[in-house]
Order: structure tokens, then sequence, then C-alpha cells
């Protein structure tokens, strides 16, 4: 299910502070969100740049 993010944010590799940054998504990008992980991250699909990265965001990129 797409959904467009509301502030920048970062896709990282995995759901701890140790995890690799992957890329910055800005504002308003839309992505492709593929699972409901747990209450802080969503396991999402990123296009940026041409190339396509799947990786967790925090919740709190995103609206209600």
């Amino acid at each position: 299910m797409a959904h467009n993010t509301v502030v920048e944010c970062v896709l990282y590799d995995g759901m701890t502070k140790q995890s690799k940054q992957l890329t910055t998504v800005a504002s308003d990008a839309e992505v492709q969100v593929m699972d409901t992980v747990d209450a802080y991250f969503l396991k999402v699909r990123v296009t940026a740049d041409g190339k396509t990265e799947n990786g967790y965001m925090y919740r709190n990129c995103f609206g209600k």
C-alpha cells in the first residue's frame, strides 16, 4: 500500500539503534508499506535515484 511521508526520514536496514542508514527519504515522498512490523517501525520499499531499496522507517514519518 502506498503512503506519503510527512517529514524527511531515514530508511534503515534494521530496527535497532545500530542499524545502517540506507538512504534519506524526502518529505512527501511516496513509499510502499509492506508490513507493520511493530509499534515503532514499518517495513517499506523505496525507489530513489532509480534504485529500489527495502528497509525500515519509523512510524512517525507518516501521518495518521
